[in-house]
């Protein structure tokens, strides 16, 4: 998890990762399994990732993770020396720019991407479709709206497609990326 103490990602090491994924493989796995990675460390990072992931069929896709620590620009008093991370709109240009860089270098045949960080709305949920997500996550829209919430941007989904002309949501994947 690179939710680790001090910052430290110890799977931002490809020898460390390669460990992971050879003690995965023993495992056998058949079903899809999603590596839950660090946003830190920008394109070289994910191309890294990418290239380590390689000859692991197993890997079926990622998704980002908080980053330790605070964004910088937050200005909420008092909490800048609390442990652990930020969710929710602090992070959504993060993730946006994560999801994009992911999406225009991995094989579109092979991975998919979930995406997370500040979905509030099907405009959220549907612009990390675009950028390059095929699945969304919500997490601090439900603690703050409730489930109702889940309703709300599933309709909202299927009006935007029908404002695009698009039949299903896997339509929508990537067509924003700039790719």
């Amino acid at each position: 998890c690179p939710n680790t103490e001090m910052g430290r990602d110890f799977f931002a090491d490809p020898p460390h990762l390669r460990l992971l994924f050879d003690a995965l493989s023993d495992l056998q796995i058949d079903r899809p399994l999603f590596l839950k990675i660090s946003p830190l460390g920008g394109i070289p990072a994910i191309e890294r990732l990418l290239e380590a992931a390689e000859d692991y069929s197993f890997i079926s896709g990622f998704a980002f993770n908080l980053a330790p620590g605070k964004p910088p620009g937050l200005t909420t008093p008092g909490i800048e020396n609390l442990p652990g991370a930020t969710a929710g709109k602090p992070i959504e240009n993060q993730m946006n720019q994560c999801i994009r860089e992911m999406y225009r270098r991995m094989d579109r045949r092979r991975y998919r991407i979930i995406g997370i960080g500040g979905v509030f709305s099907a405009e959220d949920a549907y612009r990390k479709i675009q950028l390059g997500a095929s699945l969304v996550q919500l997490m601090t829209a439900m603690i703050y709206e409730g489930p109702d919430v889940l309703t709300r941007i599933t309709r909202g989904l299927v009006r935007l497609l029908e404002r695009d002309g698009l039949e299903h949501i896997g339509q929508a994947v990537g067509t924003g990326s700039g790719v």
